[in-house]
């Protein structure tokens, strides 16, 4: 994401297509952020990108996790709505807010 020009809506899109098609549903940005927290304590999930890369190219999922979640608009503590939401959102715009909490 830093050394190239990502379609951010077109990530979110994707992941919740392959979401939807593997799990049945799209989880709420509260269970995704959840789920990601697991993950990242997980040696495993971290060190598993590394065999998809070409070689010289390394990514450090924890240390890049803070950016990868601000440009997918995945701020902690969110509104509550779902990935399928942020989807349809043009780059740099935020979702709707309720009751009036803009983190």
């Amino acid at each position: 994401m830093i050394s190239a020009n990502i379609d951010t809506a077109a990530v979110m899109k994707c992941f919740s297509e392959y979401i939807r098609f593997s799990v049945g549903y799209v989880p709420t940005m509260n269970l995704f952020e959840e789920n990601m927290a697991m993950k990242l304590s997980m040696p495993e999930f971290l060190d598993d990108t590394n065999n998809y890369l070409r070689k010289g190219i390394a990514f450090n999922a924890l240390s890049s996790w803070p950016m990868v979640r601000d440009r997918l608009y995945l701020t902690p503590k969110p509104p509550r709505h779902s990935l399928r939401s942020a989807c349809s959102l043009p780059y740099g715009s935020r979702p709707p807010t309720r009751g009036g909490y803009d983190p």
